[in-house]
């Protein structure tokens, strides 16, 4: 807990103390520009990244993880089992991302709101050290009642609901690496034990790494903060290789949560990976322009 929060000052710190250095020594009537390529999309793996989508894209994405890789060969490695998340995001402005979703785990709706409040800028008299993203999530699962380990209590509407709420931080340092910071808030309406807590406090940490002009390497990690005694899941982990091939990105996944969703990954993932508890897929996202072109 103690060198978490070491990593986190520090990596403000380096930040700050990189931005003053920029003053000093740049001319400060010049253009302060925004960083590029921090990220390849607005997904990090599972989770988000401080990037947003541009005013009247859309961005189109399918997410599909198989079983778990341990299942072992009559299940041929977890590829007999699936499933996926398939969402829209929008880009009301450059900075105001609206988005829907559904995922067939708890056969789950989603809907979001991103607003990017800071943008990393380089050089010149007001350039920021660090581009920084409000993130809302609400999350309802349709599955039939008498399905749920919660069947024994009353179906309520609001017993379905959980939410997320995030802010998240990054920096990119040099040509290739990006580091981000998620704290996170989730909340959901319904629990299964009497012990465990409605309010979970996250602090996620992730990185993206270039390795070439369309090939990165991505990684995610979500401990939960207050975790109750008798808990049985775990940490969500998950590694990204993201290929872009010309109008839309393809990454390939190796993760401990089966979910895709900030609803569904970080309050239930079980997985371990020292024991191949782990659930091999990928993410396509694609672009699209709306509106007229000039």
């Amino acid at each position: 807990m103690k060198k978490l929060y070491i990593y986190l000052t520090a990596f403000l710190l380096a930040g700050n103390i990189q931005a003053q250095d920029e003053l000093l020594v740049d001319d400060p009537n010049e253009k302060a520009d925004p960083v590029s390529g921090m990220f390849k999309g607005n997904r990090l793996v599972n989770g988000h990244t401080t990037e947003t989508v541009a005013k009247h894209h859309l961005d189109y994405k399918i997410h599909h993880r198989f079983g778990r890789v341990n299942e072992g060969p009559y299940q041929f490695f977890g590829i007999d089992n699936a499933q996926m998340f398939m969402g829209f995001d929008y880009g009301v402005t450059d900075k105001l991302t609206v988005g829907v979703g559904r995922s067939n785990e708890n056969k789950t709706f989603t809907g979001l709101i991103k607003y990017k409040l800071m943008t990393q800028t380089t050089k010149g008299k007001n350039s920021k050290p660090l581009s920084i993203t409000w993130l809302s999530n609400i999350g309802m699962f349709s599955k039939k009642w008498s399905e749920m380990p919660l069947e024994p209590r009353k179906n309520f509407v609001s017993s379905r609901m959980s939410y997320t709420h995030q802010l998240l931080i990054a920096r990119k340092f040099g040509p290739k690496m990006s580091l981000q910071l998620m704290p996170t808030f989730f909340h959901q309406n319904l629990v299964t034990a009497i012990d465990e807590p409605n309010d979970l406090y996250i602090m996620g940490v992730g990185g993206s790494f270039r390795i070439n002009r369309s090939t990165r390497f991505n990684v995610e990690y979500y401990p939960v903060l207050n975790r109750y005694k008798n808990s049985t899941t775990t940490n969500p982990l998950s590694i990204g290789f993201d290929i872009e091939t010309g109008g839309h990105v393809f990454q390939l996944v190796l993760s401990n949560s089966k979910g895709m969703v900030e609803n569904i990954f970080l309050p239930t993932t079980t997985g371990k990976w020292s024991k191949g508890d782990l659930y091999f897929g990928f993410n396509i996202l694609r672009y699209f322009k709306l509106g007229k072109r000039r």
